[in-house]
């Protein structure tokens, strides 16, 4: 599966805000869902336009870490890049449904 705006908007605005919380707005942040799993609450990884990655567990928001590894994730498991407005638009278009 890739990811498409109309599938994250399914993730529901509570996913999505606290995807958007770990986002650092004005460092111009896109974000990446991973694509293994049953897409429920997917991992996904924050790219910053310096280069920076942070990569969270969806389950609980928190920095993944398994193991020692930190990420990033694997290229070929990742969606494509969505940006922090698309993201707060989804957000904002769940509420109002």
């Amino acid at each position: 599966m890739s990811w498409t705006e109309e599938e994250l908007r399914e993730l529901g605005p509570d996913f999505l805000n606290r995807v958007l919380e770990n986002m650092r707005a004005e460092e111009e942040p896109s974000v990446r869902f991973g694509e293994t799993g049953e897409h429920i609450h997917p991992n996904y990884q924050i790219e910053y336009s310096n280069g920076e990655v942070e990569c969270f567990r969806g389950d609980n928001h928190q920095p993944w870490s398994r193991q020692g590894r930190d990420g990033p994730f694997k290229e070929r498991n990742l969606s494509g890049l969505f940006s922090y407005q698309t993201i707060r638009r989804l957000c904002d278009s769940g509420t109002n449904e």
